[in-house]
């Protein structure tokens, strides 16, 4: 077009500040002659309605998230409430089970001490041992002193002096351990009950040995 190139060529002349005129003259015609024509308005409606759909969108999805961001934020509430409510109940069940535990622990330690005091000692039992053998061991002591050459009237004075010594056992067994622990760290006897059955199984023995003599005599 020889009449866009004559007027390009002459803007390029002029100075610049002349040229920014003279271009925003041109756009407000443009805009004058836009308003006019019906198909650019058209246009325009056109793109505004769809503008405002696209707005009308946004907003309806923005709405939907602040719904869901206000469920979210109770449900979490919710959920927060429930597991603190959780916590106590456990902690109250823990502490309610803790201490039926140490209950049962202490009325079985209770129990125990009750039956351990209740519980006999060996000294104690053997105390109905000791008032089983009082009639043996006094006919072995009888007959002791009278193997011995020893007096009826001092058999009988002695025996009662035995039987007084023997009694004291029945009444106080732990009294048997009490002379046994003297009798062994008294340097003149130095003696134990362990020397005392070694001195027993010796004795059968022997008698067993003259047993077997006779029968093969």
């Amino acid at each position: 077009n020889p009449t866009e190139e004559i007027k390009t060529a002459v803007m390029e002349q002029l100075p610049e500040e002349q040229k920014e005129n003279i271009i925003e003259q041109e756009i407000e015609i443009v805009k004058e002659e836009l308003k006019k024509d019906p198909q650019f308005i058209e246009m325009c409606k056109n793109k505004a309605m769809s503008e405002m759909e696209n707005i009308e969108e946004l907003e309806i999805q923005i709405d939907n998230l602040k719904k869901n961001k206000d469920y979210l934020e109770e449900s979490f509430e919710e959920f927060r409430l429930h597991q603190k409510k959780k916590r106590k109940e456990l902690s109250e069940e823990y502490e309610k089970e803790k201490q039926r535990y140490n209950a049962k622990i202490l009325e079985l330690q209770n129990k125990t001490i009750e039956q351990e005091k209740e519980k006999p000692s060996f000294w104690n039992k053997i105390a109905e041992k000791i008032m089983q053998f009082k009639l043996v061991a006094t006919i072995s002591f009888i007959s002791y002193q009278f193997s011995k050459g020893v007096p009826g009237k001092d058999i009988l004075k002695n025996v009662k002096a035995f039987r007084k010594e023997y009694d004291k056992y029945i009444d106080d067994p732990e009294l048997l351990r009490n002379d046994i622990t003297y009798f062994k760290n008294d340097p003149y006897t130095n003696l134990s009950i362990e020397d005392i059955e070694q001195s027993e199984l010796a004795d059968i023995k022997k008698h067993q040995d003259l047993e077997y003599e006779d029968y093969e005599m």
